[in-house]
């Protein structure tokens, strides 16, 4: 690898960020199905709607949304924490009752942990 390709990006935040992104999008697409992203508005509580280019009225038609978080080290249990702190976060979209699909990315081991949350179905 060259020196001038490692230090693309000095601010490792962002670039795990950015590159959770890009790993979650490309896991979730192929994994749930659902082909189009569109990001979504600050406050929603998610950073992407998915959904299928278009219906009958050709517009952009959301099935479903994409909470992504990326962790440059960390272990099962900060995993875990980071889980459960996006799984309340997406609540404050749930009023769309579309599953909400929660992209955890860890790059040290690395992994990606993809859970479906949907406020449709409930335990009984």
């Amino acid at each position: 690898m060259s020196v001038g390709f490692r230090k693309t990006y000095a601010d490792l935040q962002e670039a795990t960020e950015y590159g959770a992104c890009g790993i979650a999008i490309v896991v979730a697409v192929r994994l749930i199905g659902i082909p189009h992203v569109e990001r979504s508005a600050e406050g929603t509580g998610i950073d992407y709607w998915l959904g299928h280019e278009t219906d009958e009225n050709g517009v952009f038609q959301r099935a479903a949304r994409l909470e992504v978080s990326g962790i440059l080290d960390g272990g099962e249990s900060k995993i875990s924490a980071r889980l459960k702190k996006k799984l309340a976060q997406t609540t404050r979209s749930d009023r769309t009752l579309l599953p909400a699909y929660i992209a955890i990315v860890e790059f040290s081991s690395p992994e990606t942990l993809l859970v479906k949350n949907d406020p449709q179905e409930t335990d009984l």
